[in-house]
């Protein structure tokens, strides 16, 4: 048996449809938007050789009346989302500058070098799963589900965009999930005991 060796690897999000790559998993600030076909991520950026950018236009969303223009694969021509490019409320103004991406019409790719365990073919792959384009191997996975945290160890925590708190941090560079999680429990417990005194009362 072959001894596993450690690997590297990079997470993107994809065009489900010509698998081309349009950001890094990491560029993804919440995945609680909605946008024409569903569920949404806010994406602060995307890579500007691979997206076509639409006439910017006057659009009511369901948060307010914005200004947006609509982004397209430049390989295969999907629609995937749009780029918000004002914002008529103050409020919604911190998504001027950033992307929405359709989590239907996007899928989390992983490409890593070298074997990273037991399990894998003579490729590097694990049964099942598709061969991508490029150096690296690929693993499909589905687009949503993959960025939470069901195992509860914080990877998948996301700016909280109805904390004025965490919004404030995030535009000032200085957002950690670390942090957010502990000010989290803090809130939450705070909250557990006013709702004792109140019961007492």
């Amino acid at each position: 048996m072959q001894n596993p060796t450690l690997s590297t690897t990079t997470t993107y999000l994809t065009c489900s449809t010509c698998h081309t790559n349009l950001c890094f998993t990491s560029s993804v600030i919440s995945k609680g938007f909605t946008g024409r076909h569903g569920r949404a991520y806010l994406v602060s950026s995307l890579l500007p050789t691979n997206i076509i950018h639409g006439k910017p236009t006057s659009r009511a969303l369901q948060t307010g009346a914005h200004t947006v223009s609509d982004i397209s694969c430049k390989i295969c021509g999907s629609n995937l989302g749009w780029k918000y490019i004002y914002a008529e409320e103050r409020a919604q103004r911190y998504k001027v500058g950033k992307y929405i991406l359709e989590t239907g019409r996007v899928r989390k790719v992983n490409y890593w070098d070298g074997r990273v365990g037991d399990g894998l073919d003579e490729h590097g792959r694990r049964k099942g799963e598709k061969k991508g384009n490029g150096n690296g191997k690929v693993g499909w996975e589905p687009g949503w589900e993959d960025l939470g945290d069901d195992d509860g160890d914080g990877e998948g925590v996301e700016v909280d965009l109805a904390d004025e708190e965490e919004l404030e941090a995030m535009f000032a560079g200085n957002w950690n999930k670390d942090k957010a999680l502990r000010r989290r429990e803090r809130r939450r417990l705070a909250e557990e005991a006013r709702r004792k005194v109140d019961s007492n009362v």
